[in-house]
């Protein structure tokens, strides 16, 4: 049968930008509770003191909570026939050592499916105050998250691929509680059994969150991306602000300068500055930036890098961030894939999300390296990411090591295409990736 594959980006390394604000680390010990029967909304258990006790990041597996799996859990012990999947112990007849179709796979020490909750008391430093807003971010979820702030329903995120972002407002100085509740099941939107963002036998369909957890400071003018696209042959690249304003109408000035990443040789650009201005709401700003004659380009052979330093200014403050790139342009010639001009032979394998030691992927960068670097040994130059999004630290790594990447969204359907809810959610997933 065919597999569809949605293919979101291949060789085209994006580049990233970090703010540069306020943060506050929320890893450590949550509270925690499980909610096998549903019913924490209705009980209001965002109001309540939650009694268990979880750490974060990680997940209900790697903090031993859950239950033993079995043949009565449906992702064990079935096999396929022709797409449809039953239970053997439906079948007192059968018999695994003569049925070639059984499924298996290593599977946790515990499992856990359906609704959990997660609770943490937060202090929102003095010097904040109250100015602009605070931004909740929950790096590498499973699956579909719902935030209170005191007992206040803030919204909820559903992706496989991207941090979960909360925009709270102000958030004012003192102590607040979080309440987090996490779903890990698959309802109205099901990549498939075979997507590896959430199958069984590659990462599993785990519960938690993995990767940064943190309370971010905004001002009231901030900038939330810079999308950056090189123009080789005219020695320059065009960066696209995205500029949340809260102030109000304002005057303000945008200033880059871009230099050699670290590790990095060449000259270093000349900087730039221009008065822009800002609208309520938000303001898509596009600016021209000179890299001067002496460019260094991006390659597998030669990845130079530049970071380029974004600052607006306007009186009600300043923010600023810090993208990676690479001069470099991707084509084709004669049929084949070109970077710079120069053809591509690509030399890759395949990534499909399999780490049995914890059953979900790293979020740090010198585990990636690892992976990359053994690759590198094995004379490769690109990972096929398999129906998955690897986490930020991949993509920092290779853009580093000269690595090519090719990402999926998180999704193996034979639905794809059909009209149902799967279909909007990869759109939005490629989007939300780019």
């Amino acid at each position: 049968m065919k597999k569809l594959l949605t293919l979101v980006s291949a060789l085209l390394l994006f580049p990233g930008a970090h703010a540069q604000r306020d943060r506050l680390d929320l890893s450590g010990e949550w509270r925690f509770r499980i909610d096998r029967n549903d019913i924490g909304e209705q009980e209001r258990w965002y109001d309540q003191t939650l009694e268990g006790t979880i750490w974060l990041p990680g997940s209900m597996t790697t903090n031993g909570i859950g239950d033993a799996p079995t043949f009565d859990f449906p992702w064990v012990g079935t096999i396929a026939t022709d797409r449809k999947w039953f239970n053997v112990n439906d079948d007192p007849k059968w018999n695994s050592q003569n049925d070639p179709r059984i499924v298996f796979w290593l599977t946790p020490e515990v499992c856990y499916n359906g609704a959990a909750w997660y609770q943490k008391e937060i202090e929102v430093p003095q010097e904040w105050g109250r100015e602009g807003g605070v931004v909740l971010g929950l790096e590498r979820c499973h699956w579909e998250t719902t935030l209170w702030i005191d007992g206040k329903k803030q919204g909820s995120e559903n992706s496989l691929s991207v941090p979960h972002r909360y925009r709270l407002g102000e958030l004012s100085p003192g102590r607040h509680t979080l309440t987090l509740r996490i779903d890990n099941r698959v309802k109205e939107i099901d990549p498939g059994i075979d997507a590896h963002s959430i199958s069984d036998h590659t990462q599993g369909n785990w519960n938690g969150v993995i990767g940064e957890l943190s309370l971010v400071k905004s001002p009231p003018v901030q900038i939330c991306s810079v999308k950056l696209t090189p123009d080789v042959a005219a020695k320059r690249v065009i960066a696209e602000l995205t500029v949340d304003n809260a102030a109000g109408t304002a005057n303000a000035t945008v200033s880059m300068q871009a230099r050699p990443a670290e590790g990095n040789c060449g000259a270093t650009p000349p900087p730039m500055s221009r008065r822009q201005k800002l609208t309520k709401g938000t303001n898509i700003v596009r600016i021209e930036y000179a890299m001067g004659d002496d460019i260094r380009l991006w390659d597998e052979f030669n990845p130079n890098l530049y970071m380029l330093e974004t600052r607006i200014s306007s009186s009600s403050g300043e923010d600023s961030a810090v993208s990676t790139f690479g001069m470099r342009e991707v084509g084709v010639k004669d049929s084949q894939v070109t970077v710079n001009g120069r053809p591509v032979f690509l030399r890759g394998t395949l990534e499909c999300c399999i780490f049995p030691e914890t059953g979900f992927p790293p979020t740090d960068e010198p585990e990636w390296e690892r992976i990359m670097s053994t690759c590198r040994e094995y004379g490769l130059n690109h990972l096929r990411f398999h129906s998955w999004c690897p986490p930020k630290a991949a993509f920092d790594v290779a853009d580093r090591m000269g690595f090519y990447l090719h990402v999926e969204c998180g999704s193996w359907s034979k639905n794809l295409g059909s009209g149902m809810p799967i279909d909007r959610f990869i759109y939005d997933e490629s989007e939300r990736i780019v």
